[in-house]
């Protein structure tokens, strides 16, 4: 073959991956719809308004509706609409793209007040956001991330699953504190009943006894508290592994 002429088709490749390049990075928003079209508007908003449902309003005028809506990406980041568990259409971030993804959502929880509303030692209600963390492995459905549905998704990967028998040890450990401390914190109040019982004739000692047990068990029920945060950590570290 001449050297000329397979010079001439690599600089041609070479260009269109340069366009390809460029126009990619002139479209850093995208739409894709539930069609199969794809939109590369100029300006991307994520709306929801107080009255009227959430829209996308692209080109600073144009709204799209989210039920066509598969997924998009703005400035904020990755975001897909699936179903989870079955339940209504929900708006997911990408946090981590590889063999498996994974998303999340923000769920906020409203805690009732205490009381009549104005009355004396009311207390008001209030909002409370959690995160939520799922994932997706291939094409597959997206589920929630928690230690039963890992171990099935990373099963050939020994790596992985060593970090997932780490977060076997906590919610083993999770459950010992939960059993002995409740079972201590019981134990306790028996005793302090046992401790500040009032018998033969007065005068009675009015100090208040308190039995070790109770603080024991309440200590130890305290525990999950701490090990929530490395639980999640390390569910992590067990997808990033697989995905390396």
């Amino acid at each position: 073959m001449d050297g000329k002429f397979v010079t001439r088709i690599t600089i041609f490749f070479a260009c269109c991956l340069f366009q390809v390049l460029i126009y990619a990075q002139d479209h850093e928003f995208l739409i894709g719809l539930s069609d199969g079209t794809t939109l590369y508007p100029t300006t991307l908003k994520y709306k929801t308004p107080a009255f009227g449902e959430s829209h996308l309003l692209i080109n600073k005028e144009q709204k799209i509706t989210l039920d066509q809506v598969r997924f998009y990406q703005d400035d904020s980041g990755y975001y897909v609409f699936d179903r989870i568990d079955g339940n209504n259409r929900t708006r997911l971030k990408r946090e981590m793209e590889g063999r498996i993804n994974t998303f999340s959502r923000m769920v906020s929880t409203y805690t009732p007040g205490v009381g009549v509303p104005g009355s004396p030692g009311a207390t008001m209600g209030t909002f409370s956001s959690s995160k939520v963390e799922y994932y997706q492995k291939g094409n597959g459905n997206i589920r929630e991330i928690n230690y039963e549905n890992l171990r099935g998704a990373l099963a050939d990967n020994q790596a992985s699953m060593a970090k997932l028998e780490k977060v076997k040890s906590l919610k083993r450990l999770n459950t010992y504190a939960y059993v002995g401390g409740g079972a201590l914190l019981v134990a306790g109040l028996v005793h302090m009943g046992n401790l500040n019982k009032t018998e033969g004739p007065p005068p009675y000692d009015a100090t208040m006894k308190f039995s070790p047990m109770v603080f024991i068990g309440a200590a130890a029920l305290t525990i999950p508290l701490f090990t929530g945060k490395s639980k999640r950590e390390k569910l992590r570290e067990a997808i990033e592994v697989y995905n390396q």
